[in-house]
């Protein structure tokens, strides 16, 4: 499956589930959202990188999602004042994305073993000609 738009394509190969983290006053605790997403591009790199311990391997996440999922999308800043999250979802630093339709978590640790935590994103919905959201992330 591809998106086409001009030329330029952006391969269409995975589902994705977003978690978006809000704190909630009430119980002094961050609650993850999460929002499905069904058709998006997914890369996974293996680096090496170097830290205090040596050398170690690394997964880079790139993900890109189309435009058209981005109308129920907020600035984090929105997000985080908003009422309710059950309806809208955002791309901040420190959330997670993982492969395929996820489930409800309490903390991150619940995840799979392969999900990404967000380093990086930016919102390429104009002035380009494939509009979509690009995700960085290890």
């Amino acid at each position: 499956l591809a998106c086409c738009i001009g030329g330029d394509v952006m391969i269409i190969n995975s589902d994705v589930t977003i978690y978006n983290k809000k704190y909630d006053p009430e119980s002094r605790m961050d609650i993850w959202y999460k929002t499905y997403i069904p058709e998006c591009h997914w890369k996974v790199d293996n680096k090496v990188v170097q830290d205090n311990n040596g050398l170690r391997n690394q997964d880079m996440f790139k993900i890109r999602i189309p435009g058209k999922y981005g109308a129920s999308y907020v600035d984090a800043e929105i997000y985080k004042t908003s009422e309710n999250a059950f309806n809208i979802w955002t791309i901040q630093k420190d959330d997670y994305v993982i492969q395929g339709k996820g489930p409800d978590i309490a903390k991150p640790s619940d995840l799979p073993d392969r999900s990404c935590r967000i380093t990086s994103w930016s919102d390429n919905r104009t002035n380009t000609t494939i509009p979509h959201f690009r995700i960085g992330g290890e």
